[in-house]
């Protein structure tokens, strides 16, 4: 269950992306404010995990035995930063994610989206100042389609697909111990 924050206290989502809707843009300003509100809840949820280890039962069984102390506080950070590119208004313009573990928050923070958009728990009269676009503020799938370069993190989850996380498979950064090494130098 997310946490909704007030219209004060949010960023100003219809002008950071409605202008691009009209020029083709991919993300609605309101689903801008769904992705930003997952990212926000999936922070909070996952810096928790240091006092609740169940909660790495979600990640990919190899990220298992890594995931205390400063690894999760680094896959933590992931949704922070996500946070920041979607306030700023980067997520229109750029691939989303910089590194393997903000690849795999970006899923978690759809799916949650998704989820709760379903389930009423984001509740689009939340929101009655940002513009609505029918179809787009609830496609979910066409954000999993175009903020990623690929999905082969979530191969990870795959148990026939064990040992894919090894570097001369040519996979990027698959390895727990690789996951917050940027894909691309700044």
């Amino acid at each position: 269950m997310t946490t909704f924050h007030h219209p004060e206290t949010q960023p100003d989502f219809a002008d950071l992306y409605e202008p691009w809707v009209g020029r083709g843009g991919n993300i609605t300003p309101r689903m801008a404010y769904y992705l930003w509100v997952s990212t926000q809840f999936l922070g909070d949820y996952w810096r928790l995990a240091a006092i609740d280890p169940e909660r790495v039962e979600e990640l990919p069984a190899l990220a298992r035995p890594v995931a205390h102390g400063p690894w999760i506080d680094q896959f933590a950070a992931c949704f922070d930063r996500l946070a920041d590119r979607v306030a700023a208004g980067d997520a229109d313009t750029s691939i989303l994610s910089h590194c393997t573990g903000e690849e795999l928050a970006l899923h978690m923070i759809i799916d949650l989206a998704e989820e709760d958009l379903a389930e009423g728990t984001l509740d689009p009269r939340e929101v009655p100042h940002l513009p609505e676009h029918d179809g787009p503020d609830s496609d979910f799938d066409w954000m999993r389609e175009v903020l990623f370069e690929d999905h082969d993190v979530l191969m990870l989850y795959n148990p026939s697909l064990d040992g894919i996380e090894d570097p001369v498979l040519d996979t990027a950064n698959l390895h727990p111990r690789d996951w917050f090494t940027p894909f691309r130098a700044a």
